[in-house]
């Protein structure tokens, strides 16, 4: 689950001294989508959202008590039932996609969130379309028209179905950044009955287009890979950092994350990007740093 502020309320610059943990995280969230890409091999994409959601619930419950606290029971049901939806249909959509397009593709797919969570909340009224936003959305969709249009095998039901359900993820992150923003605190017990929601919501795809495989060793040791990495880096992303106004910050890391990912698919996996393709990363990535507002002043747009 994402959850940040704003980007619209202030600029946040990174500090120097800081840098090296949002590395870190970076590289902890992208290992996150490729231990994902493990799961959905060795047990399937419908049986894989149903895990991925439970690898959350259980990994923030396991943070909250190893830190000496208790979950409180939510308050906010309804709204919580909606962002489980969102969570929902963004996990069925990631691991559809890892299934049919690979790491890479889904990867920079998904790197558009803060463009959708942007466009979100200017339908909403709650966000002020800035000329830096402006431009960091024309840039960033710019990049995912690239993404689409140049097919490193050329078009294919698989690709096709593929970005589609990678692009509904994006959408349904973006939907869950900003409603959770406006509606939710971001508290652990919001996030971890967001996703056990969503784990019951998900749950009859298995039976539909098959549970799971029985797996390997391999796919169990990336299940439990998933619940100690989200452990550690989901609290961090999804709620300390939104908590302290770092909101617009914790989305960057995330997205660079995603990059990380990406370069694991192709180096490691031996996934074929076009250079078209890696052109529009690039813009979603500059794209996702304009609408966020983290760029210098001097290379914002005016």
């Amino acid at each position: 689950m994402t959850m940040y502020e704003n980007p619209s309320q202030g600029r946040f610059r990174m500090p120097n001294r800081s840098w090296p943990a949002h590395a870190a995280l970076s590289v902890l969230w992208g290992l996150a989508i490729t231990l994902v890409c493990g799961v959905v091999l060795g047990f399937g994409w419908a049986a894989a959202a149903t895990l991925t959601s439970l690898s959350a619930a259980v990994a923030i419950t396991a943070s909250v008590r190893l830190d000496g606290r208790r979950l409180a029971r939510p308050t906010h049901i309804r709204q919580m039932v909606i962002l489980a939806g969102a969570v929902a249909v963004q996990n069925v959509g990631l691991c559809f996609a890892l299934a049919h397009v690979g790491i890479a593709l889904s990867a920079i797919v998904l790197g558009s969130m803060p463009l959708f969570a942007t466009l979100f909340g200017q339908i909403w009224g709650v966000d002020r379309i800035t000329a830096a936003a402006a431009g960091g959305l024309a840039t960033g969709f710019t990049g995912l028209l690239l993404v689409v249009i140049f097919p490193a095998q050329g078009d294919s039901w698989a690709f096709l179905t593929g970005i589609f359900a990678a692009l509904l993820s994006a959408v349904a992150g973006g939907f869950a950044i900003r409603y959770g923003t406006l509606r939710l605190a971001g508290e652990p017990d919001v996030a971890v009955g967001s996703h056990v929601i969503a784990a019951l919501a998900t749950l009859p795809l298995v039976f539909v287009f098959g549970g799971p495989r029985g797996g390997s060793v391999w796919a169990y040791l990336a299940l439990a890979a998933l619940v100690v990495v989200i452990g550690l880096a989901s609290p961090v992303l999804d709620l300390h950092m939104p908590r302290s106004g770092q909101g617009a910050r914790a989305g960057m890391v995330k997205t660079l994350g995603l990059v990380v990912a990406a370069i694991v698919g192709v180096l490691f996996l031996g996934e074929q990007v076009d250079f078209g393709q890696v052109v529009g990363m690039l813009l979603l990535v500059l794209g996702a740093a304009l609408v966020l507002e983290l760029l210098p002043s001097r290379w914002s747009l005016r």
